[in-house]
């Protein structure tokens, strides 16, 4: 595996397709999580996740209105960070 394979590998286990209400509107994110704050983001999602700010803990990367992201998104964090 090439280090840019493992890099991509490495990267997907921190990425996150999170759904919630933005301003009372439904939208969905891409969150990169920091390696550091994953145990904290994962435990935070199970026990409150209606208070949570997301960039406390990476990067989002991607973000839109509505339930699940359009095909041609999904594709380009697919590609991006493999899936």
């Amino acid at each position: 595996m090439s280090f840019a394979e493992k890099l991509k590998t490495s990267q997907s286990e921190l990425l996150y397709l999170v759904r919630g209400k933005d301003k009372g509107r439904v939208a969905w994110y891409y969150l990169l999580v920091d390696k550091m704050k994953q145990p904290i983001f994962t435990t935070t999602m199970k026990t409150k996740p209606s208070i949570m700010h997301l960039d406390e803990y990476g990067q989002i990367i991607d973000s839109g209105w509505g339930e699940n992201p359009p095909a041609d998104v999904v594709e380009r964090i697919t590609a991006q960070f493999g899936g």
